[in-house]
C-alpha cells in the first residue's frame, strides 16, 4: 500500500533559565541577616541611644524596619528631661559589663570548639587505626566458627596442632567489637557536625552583639572628646541629629533593599508556583488522557466493524502500561485478559493506525511508515479444515486488510503501510496494492544472490 512520508522539522524548545527561588531567597536572607554591617550599625545606634535615655529599651526589637521606625520617632520625639550624669554613667557601666560578658561568652565557645575539634581529631584517627586490624580479620567471615573439641585442629588446613590456639570465634568477637567501635563513631560524626554549627552560629550572632556594643562605647567617647564643653543638653541634641542622619542613610539603603528583595522574592515565588502548576503530574496526565481521545474514538469504531471482541464499547490506550484496556460492567480490563489471537492482533494494528493519523493530523514529527509481517496468520491456522470457518475468517481478515488500505488512503501522501503476507485476496483494491509476488521461485532475496554469494561457484 504505498504511500511516501514527507520530512517535518523536529520541534525543539531550549531554556537555560533556573527557578529563581533560591537566588532572590538567598539574596532576602542576606539583607535580612542579623550580623551584617547594617544591623550591627543599627544595634551600635540603638545602644546609644539607650545610653542617652532615647530609647526606652536595652535592646532594638528582632525585626529590623520596626526597630528602625521605633530609633526614628525616638530621636524625632519631642525632647523629654535629660538623665542625671550618674544615671547616664551607670548605663555606660552596664554597657561595658555587657562588652565583657560578651567576651567571656565568646571565649568560652571557643574553648569548647578547640575540645570538639581535639575530640574530632582523636576520634578519627582511633577510626583508621581500627580499621586496620578489622581489614585485617574480615576475612574470617569466610570461615565457619569450630566446634569446641576442634580447639587444636587448624580450621585452613585440618592438622594437629601442638598448642590450641585461640578460636575463630574469640576472633570474630574481636572482630564485632572493632566494628562496632567503628560503628559508634561514624554514628556520632552527624551529631558533632551540627554542635560545630551550633557553636559557629552562636559565635557569631555573640559577636555582632559584641561589636554593636563596642561601637556604641567607641560614639559616646568620640562624642565626649568633641562635644565636652557643650552643656549637656545641647550634646544630646548632637547626639539625636548624629543618630537621625545616620539612621536615614540606613532607611534609604537597608529599609529599600528590604523592600525590594522581599517583593522579587514574592515574584519569583509565585513564578515557580505557576510553573509547578503547570508541571503538576497529574494535570500533565489528564492532558495526555484528553489528547488520547481522538485516537481511542478511532480504535473504538475500528474494533466495531471488525467485530472484535468488546469492539462496541469504550477502547482506551493507556499510555502507561502501553496496552489496550477496555470498558466492562465490572470496570476496565487489560487486552491481556481478553482471548483469541485475532483480538491481540486486530487491537495491536488498530492502535498504531490510530496513533498513526493522529500523529499525520496533528503534525507531529514521528516517522510515517508502518511496517506488518503476516497479519492475516491468526486468521488462517496451518490445521484448520472447515470450510464455514474458513470463509468466515477469510472475510475477517479481508476486513482488517480493508481497513488498513483505507487509512493508508485516507492518509496518504502522508503515511505508507508495507504489509507481507500470503493472502491474495480478488478483491481490486487489494490487487492494485500488490507490488509483489513473491511465490514459487521468485522470492524477496533471488536465489542467483546466493549463488554468486558462494565461493564454490566463484570463477
Amino acid at each position: 500500500m504505498p504511500g511516501q512520508p514527507r520530512d517535518h522539522p523536529t520541534e525543539s524548545t531550549t531554556s537555560n533559565s533556573r527557578p529563581p527561588r533560591s537566588i532572590e531567597q538567598q539574596l532576602l536572607s542576606r539583607a535580612q541577616d542579623p550580623h551584617d554591617t547594617s544591623h550591627t550599625t543599627l544595634a551600635a545606634l540603638w545602644h546609644e541611644a539607650h545610653t542617652l535615655n532615647l530609647a526606652p529599651a536595652p535592646a532594638p526589637p528582632d525585626d529590623h524596619l520596626q526597630a528602625m521606625q521605633a530609633l526614628q520617632d525616638a530621636v524625632l520625639a519631642p525632647a523629654t528631661q535629660p538623665p542625671h550624669e550618674h544615671e547616664e554613667d551607670q548605663r555606660r557601666l552596664d554597657l561595658e559589663r555587657t562588652c565583657a560578658d560578651l567576651r567571656e561568652q565568646l571565649r568560652a565557645l571557643a574553648a569548647d570548639r578547640r575540645l570538639l575539634l581535639a575530640e574530632t581529631a582523636a576520634a578519627d584517627d582511633y577510626a583508621a587505626s581500627a580499621r586496620i586490624p578489622r581489614g585485617r580479620l574480615a576475612s574470617l567471615d569466610l570461615i565457619p566458627p569450630p566446634h569446641d573439641d576442634d580447639a587444636r585442629t587448624c580450621v585452613l588446613c585440618g592438622c594437629v596442632l601442638p598448642e590450641p590456639d585461640p578460636t575463630i570465634a574469640t576472633l570474630k568477637n574481636s572482630l564485632d567489637r572493632l566494628q562496632q567501635q567503628v560503628n559508634g563513631i561514624d554514628a556520632i560524626r552527624p551529631a558533632r557536625r551540627a554542635a560545630l554549627e551550633a557553636l559557629h552560629q552562636q559565635t557569631t550572632r555573640l559577636r555582632s552583639h559584641l561589636h554593636a556594643a563596642e561601637h556604641a562605647l567607641q560614639a559616646l567617647a568620640q562624642a565626649d572628646h568633641t562635644n565636652g564643653h557643650l552643656p549637656h543638653t545641647d550634646r544630646i541634641d548632637f547626639a539625636r541629629g548624629r543618630i537621625h542622619g545616620i539612621l536615614t542613610a540606613l532607611q534609604h539603603t537597608m529599609g529599600a533593599d528590604l523592600a525590594r528583595l522581599s517583593q522579587a522574592r514574592d515574584t519569583a515565588r509565585a513564578a515557580v508556583e505557576a510553573l509547578e502548576a503547570e508541571l503538576d503530574p497529574h494535570t500533565a496526565h489528564e492532558q495526555l488522557l484528553a489528547r488520547l481521545a481522538p485516537v481511542d474514538r478511532d480504535i473504538t469504531l475500528w474494533a466495531h466493524q471488525l467485530q472484535l471482541e468488546h469492539g462496541n464499547r469504550g477502547v482506551h490506550l493507556n499510555p502507561t502500561r502501553l496496552s489496550i484496556e477496555f470498558d466492562t460492567h465490572a470496570g476496565r480490563i487489560p487486552l491481556s485478559r481478553l482471548g483469541s489471537g485475532r483480538n491481540w492482533v486486530g487491537y495491536h494494528v488498530l492502535a498504531h493506525l490510530a496513533l498513526h493519523r493522529y500523529f499525520v493530523r496533528q503534525h507531529r514529527p514521528v516517522p510515517r511508515i508502518l511496517f506488518l509481517d503476516q497479519p492475516s496468520q491468526v486468521w488462517f491456522p496451518p490445521t484448520s479444515n472447515d470450510d464455514h470457518h474458513a470463509n468466515e475468517d477469510s472475510r475477517d481478515a479481508e476486513r482488517l486488510f480493508k481497513l488498513i488500505h483505507d487509512v493508508a488512503e485516507d492518509l496518504a501522501p502522508e503515511l505508507q503501510v508495507i504489509v507481507c503476507d500470503h493472502v491474495d485476496f480478488p478483491a481490486p483494491w487489494f490487487q492494485e496494492a500488490v507490488v509483489h509476488r513473491w511465490r514459487h521461485s521468485e522470492k524477496l532475496v533471488p536465489m542467483h544472490w546466493t549463488h554468486t554469494a558462494d565461493p564454490a561457484n566463484a570463477p
